[in-house]
């Protein structure tokens, strides 16, 4: 991910660590960060350049995705079209920030940042 990419990040009630992890490191290097939520007073809208916020009924109810969903497919759909090749390309350093953060409270031995191309094994 580099200051030309656009972090997109759906987070809910109860949302796990990755979309906090993702929009912290587009902030960090200055990349666009769009958060799809149901909660504007979530700790990731001040770290969003702009948020989306889509109801997903009331809160006793069954929450569908579909909404969040396809408005998220709309967005990449967009940005991967005004990007072009760069995008598919980007999606390879995509699954390695992933994998970090999904390590992030496991013990991680590396002697660099993974998207910094440096080998790295999530500790067991």
């Amino acid at each position: 991910m580099t200051a030309e990419d656009t972090s997109l990040a759906l987070a809910f009630s109860g949302a796990g660590p990755e979309a906090h992890h993702a929009l912290d490191h587009a902030k960090r290097i200055g990349a666009p960060r769009i958060l799809i939520t149901d909660a504007m007073e979530s700790t990731l809208v001040n770290m969003a350049t702009v948020t989306l916020f889509i109801t997903r009924g009331q809160a006793a109810a069954f929450h569908s995705l579909h909404v969040p969903v396809v408005l998220a497919d709309a967005l990449v759909l967009a940005i991967a079209n005004q990007q072009g090749t760069r995008a598919l390309r980007e999606l390879k350093r995509l699954q390695v920030l992933r994998r970090y953060g999904a390590a992030h409270s496991v013990p991680v031995r590396r002697k660099a940042s993974p998207l910094d191309g440096a080998s790295w094994t999530p500790g067991r």
